[in-house]
């Protein structure tokens, strides 16, 4: 199974939605996640950034890994780019991203 989505979105974001408002802007996003077995999801997300207060946000994307383990407890591994590197452009950096989600 291949879900994708992909959307437009209008925002006041400003270094992608860690701080501060501005003005709105439109953008857009997608992702794509491929389920080969119950237990493992892989995919890709991809977001536009925004033009906020005469600023231009960066694009970024993830590549992502998730092992659902028990019906309750999920596990993500994703390499993630939001930008920031240059100086030229708003962004958080990039780097690796591990997490865990317990439902109950």
């Amino acid at each position: 199974m291949a879900p994708a989505f992909a959307g437009v979105q209008a925002s006041d974001e400003v270094v992608n939605g860690v701080v501060g408002h501005g003005d709105y802007g439109f953008g857009w996003f997608g992702n794509v996640d491929l389920i080969p077995v119950s237990w493992l999801a892989v995919g890709a997300e991809y977001k536009s950034g925004l033009d906020a207060d005469k600023v231009r946000n960066h694009d970024y994307y993830d590549l992502h890994a998730a092992w659902f383990a028990t019906p309750s407890l999920t596990f993500v591994a994703a390499y993630v780019d939001t930008g920031g590197k240059n100086g030229s452009r708003l962004g958080v950096g990039e780097g690796f991203v591990l997490s865990a989600q317990y439902q109950f």
